[in-house]
């Protein structure tokens, strides 16, 4: 259900673009202004910080991924590995605010469906 789940994608795609980390704070700041300016330029919404959106490769192609008993983004982008070193592999994650409004309006519904057919009402 999560790993095919493209609203929860979409969710972290709108993440990045506020330049949002999953707890809350910003990714980071750029070291040049210009280049701050640019970016600003191209989305507001992160106010001139890091974004990690330029062209869409990267976020286009998040994928979600269970690692033992978690899940996680990757994406398969091949700068991917680079952004996650360079701004933090807790980047891979997805903001709790998020998740427990994805579990509330999608999951436990689809759950209860589920439990419901298999009981037969």
């Amino acid at each position: 259900m999560i790993t095919s789940d493209p609203i929860l994608k979409q969710e972290k795609i709108q993440e990045l673009k506020r330049g949002d980390r999953p707890n809350g704070s910003e990714i980071g700041t750029y070291r040049s202004n210009s280049y701050s300016l640019f970016k600003s330029s191209l989305n507001p919404l992160a106010g001139g910080y890091v974004d990690l959106i330029l062209t869409g490769a990267f976020s286009n192609n998040l994928f979600i991924e269970r690692r033992s008993k978690r899940y996680f983004f990757d994406s398969t982008d091949s700068k991917s590995d680079d952004l996650f070193n360079k701004y933090g592999q807790d980047l891979r994650g997805l903001s709790i605010i998020t998740f427990e409004r994805a579990q509330k309006e999608r999951y436990a519904p689809e759950l209860v469906k589920l439990i419901k057919q298999k009981i037969g009402q």
